[in-house]
């Protein structure tokens, strides 16, 4: 526990870790479904198959939702960054609509949760490092969450504001968020679904301390190297903290 007791900063992922994929029917076919209905619209001489293809094949082949239309653009002479910027952002705006409108209750808020993030806002802050958009998506889903209050919103990295840069390839996002922070990698937690990014990661920054979120679907061997804990939600990670910064401060005042 004493690596929690040290953390001031915590990064998080958003989508698989701030909420559960699989609590949500048909979560990526609304997303394939999001994705077909912008592609269509930034890209009228693509239909809606096409599109969908494009944005499956972005996720499979690139890591993110718009790897495969930056390569239509470059092969049929268009500009890439420019329908890449276009997809992203409305890409993201289209999927909240629609993921309310399926699920009006998407990432209700869990009083436990933030009651706990209310309790350690006197010895901790957090930030994003997310492939998805800051603007409309992370930021709402922390808005919708009750968390946001408890979020450095400059430390809110993005897909965007990363340059694009992939957290299973190099470090940017997570050292963009710390360092917009002024926090210490060495007292800096970072909260993944992907323990190829959390490889990645750990590999990278020196000092940083990783947590695996599971939704009940937890590694049962030995945790590999670059995990430090594992657990169910952040509500659970945010009571491990608090619980060793507690057991701190009873050693701190124990009369000797």
């Amino acid at each position: 526990m004493k690596k929690l007791r040290e953390i001031e900063f915590g990064c998080w992922d958003v989508d698989g870790v701030t909420y559960d994929f699989d609590a949500y029917e048909g979560f990526h076919d609304i997303c394939n479904d999001a994705c077909a209905a912008v592609g269509h619209l930034v890209l009228p001489e693509l239909d809606l198959e096409e599109s969908r293809d494009l944005g499956i094949r972005s996720y499979k082949e690139h890591g993110n939702c718009v790897g495969a239309f930056v390569e239509w653009a470059a092969q049929n002479g268009r500009d890439p960054i420019a329908l890449r910027d276009r997809v992203f952002e409305n890409y993201h705006r289209e999927l909240l609509t629609r993921v309310f409108e399926a699920h009006p209750h998407f990432c209700a808020p869990d009083p436990e949760t933030v009651a706990v993030f209310s309790r350690c806002a006197d010895f901790m802050s957090h930030g994003t490092a997310t492939h998805a958009s800051v603007e409309h998506w992370a930021k709402p889903v922390a808005r919708t969450l009750r968390l946001l209050p408890y979020f450095n919103e400059a430390a809110m990295i993005g897909l965007k504001e990363a340059n694009f840069d992939l957290k299973s390839d190099v470090d940017t996002a997570v050292r963009m968020s710390i360092k917009a922070a002024s926090a210490d990698p060495h007292r800096t937690l970072f909260a993944e679904d992907s323990l190829k990014n959390l490889a990645r990661q750990k590999e990278l920054i020196a000092g940083l301390t990783t947590l695996f979120i599971h939704h009940g679907r937890p590694l049962e061997s030995r945790l590999p190297a670059y995990v430090d804990f594992q657990f169910a939600t952040p509500r659970d990670a945010m009571l491990a903290l608090e619980t060793a910064r507690i057991t701190e401060r009873r050693l701190i005042v124990a009369p000797r």
